[in-house]
């Protein structure tokens, strides 16, 4: 009985990590009529954004970091809005594939913001 309420609520909370993305998705795409491919790489940014001001870099208790992290990508989504998607969004001949894959542009940043930033020396697997 113990394993079914495990994998009962393992699913619920798979089930609403996909509704949420795919929630993400729907509501970028309706206000901005561009599809965010650079969704999951923003998350990846917050996420070691947080971990930056919890452990590695500043030590801050955790009402703070999230705050503090609030803040950071509250700046980085409006450099993007304004910087990258509105001039491009306002274009009335710009081709909708180029809008699209502008956010590959974020996404590139963000990664590699990571990875420089993220750690001293990092890990790359594949290579002796």
């Amino acid at each position: 009985m113990a394993f079914f309420f495990e994998v009962l609520v393992t699913g619920l909370m798979v089930g609403i990590m996909y509704s949420l993305i795919a929630l993400g998705f729907a509501l970028i795409y309706k206000a901005s009529d561009v599809f965010n491919m650079a969704q999951g790489a923003m998350s990846l940014f917050a996420a070691l954004v947080l971990v930056g001001f919890l452990t590695q870099y500043m030590h801050l208790p955790l009402w703070l970091a999230l705050l503090c992290t609030l803040a950071v990508m509250t700046i980085w989504a409006y450099v993007i809005v304004f910087v990258v998607l509105k001039p491009l969004v306002n274009r009335c001949n710009f081709p909708r594939s180029l809008k699209n894959f502008s956010t590959q542009f974020d996404k590139f940043i963000a990664v590699n913001l990571v990875i420089s930033v993220g750690q001293k020396n990092p890990v790359r697997f594949g290579v002796n």
